[in-house]
């Protein structure tokens, strides 16, 4: 099936992997009435390509690319003032100015919804390569003391952007909202809520992470020396509604079974598999001393890891603390090495370095903790800090183009105009 025509496609903010494969698949299928935009967010300088941001009439960028041509902006007008046109639109906020590059996207879907609302193009499309709105799921919950004296749990007062942010999106006229690897089950119900579940899209990076799982560890899965888990969540394994990590060490595991062959024949059936190579941790948090922040801390690990090559899987890594206690506490019993994939890459360069750095002593010798790093570049600026590492540790980092998956899965969206244009 080929892409579908009479589209637009403008990336706000993507890492250089993610609107290349884009740039490379457009310009294979040679539709005149497919163009790709590609805008700039503060920070991220591109590649030298349009500013999407000059089709919205507002400049919110710092570095603004180059003028559109005449002949650009007359076909992207030509197109957005078309009812057949569909246009797809691509974000990734997150990081130094998220907020800006949030507010961003929602310029753009409100200065797209005047050509719908006059008529024009028919659909809109929102990409959320990361949705950072979407850990923000739920109001805070916060102790404090009542006036009988007892401990209660009151809210923040916050606003929970993973809520109304959807609201927020369909009311100023998207039609379907797409997500890479999301946070959590919440994270897709507030998004079918407000979208209904079938004009909801959610890709996934999980099946190429499997695949460089089995690149590095092809050997000790066939001979029984691999282990999977979590970073946390171990006590939670079974509630199936709130756990998505395990959920995710699962669908991994699933790929594995499918993937390679010989395991049939050595387990017998895919849950002994699963519960023979699954590894847990139990993380709690404690505050050092009353009224202090509370942190983190690895209660226990379940599972035998002795002498096996073990890999932590999990949706993002902010500071990579997380990991690197996980990691730590499988060492300390008995794990050959400790490898660590994640759905979205570090916002920060700091973190990557944290853990690709992270050293500790086993058995008295000096090792890093996480031996090989999978990411993706579902965060724009993770390609940037990779290539900033020394070769050393550029070497132990692998970074999964999320570009290619969303291209396959392009080739099977192909998007009705909607009928209800308000919430």
């Amino acid at each position: 099936m080929s892409l579908q025509s009479n589209s637009v496609h403008i990336v706000l903010r993507a890492a250089k992997g993610v609107w290349t494969s884009l740039e490379e698949e457009f310009e294979r299928v040679a539709d005149p009435s497919i163009i790709l935009i590609q805008g700039q967010a503060k920070t991220y300088k591109g590649n030298g390509a349009v500013n999407a941001a000059a089709f919205a009439q507002q400049d919110w960028d710092d570095h603004p690319g180059p003028v559109p041509s005449k002949e650009i902006k007359a076909r992207v007008e030509k197109a957005l003032r078309d009812p057949k046109t569909t246009v797809h639109l691509y974000n990734s906020f997150v990081g130094e100015h998220a907020n800006d590059r949030a507010r961003a996207g929602e310029f753009m879907l409100a200065h797209l919804n005047e050509y719908k609302q006059a008529g024009g193009l028919s659909t809109i499309v929102y990409h959320m390569l990361y949705d950072c709105d979407g850990r923000n799921d739920k109001i805070h919950m916060v102790e404090q003391v009542g006036p009988d004296g007892k401990t209660i749990m009151v809210s923040e007062n916050n606003a929970p952007g993973g809520v109304y942010a959807p609201i927020m999106y369909r009311a100023i006229g998207t039609d379907y909202i797409s997500v890479f690897d999301p946070h959590s089950r919440l994270h897709i119900q507030n998004l079918t809520n407000a979208f209904e579940k079938k004009h909801v899209r959610v890709h996934s990076n999980l099946d190429a992470i499997t695949d460089k799982i089995i690149e590095d560890h092809f050997d000790e899965i066939l001979t029984g020396k691999f282990r999977m888990g979590a970073p946390d969540g171990w006590d939670k394994k079974d509630d199936k509604k709130k756990n998505m990590a395990i959920e995710r060490v699962h669908t991994v595991g699933n790929f594995l079974w499918e993937k390679m062959g010989g395991l049939k024949e050595q387990y017998g059936d895919i849950d002994t598999f699963l519960k023979t190579i699954a590894f847990g941790v139990v993380k709690k948090r404690k505050a050092p001393y009353p009224g202090a922040p509370t942190k983190s801390y690895v209660e226990s690990v379940h599972g035998d890891v002795d002498g096996c090559a073990c890999v932590l899987i999990d949706d993002l890594a902010d500071s990579g603390d997380s990991l690197i206690q996980s990691a730590q506490a499988l060492l300390s019993k008995g794990a050959k090495i400790v490898d660590a994939a994640i759905c979205h890459g570090p916002a920060e360069q700091q973190a990557l370095l944290h853990i690709v750095n992270a050293t500790c002593s086993v058995n008295g010798q000096t090792r890093v903790v996480i031996d090989h790093f999978i990411t993706t570049n579902t965060m724009p600026r993770i390609e940037e800090f990779v290539k900033a590492l020394s070769p050393d540790q550029a070497r132990r980092v692998t970074v999964i183009n999320s570009g290619d998956g969303l291209v396959r899965d392009l080739h099977k969206f192909r998007p009705k105009p909607r009928v209800l244009d308000v919430v």
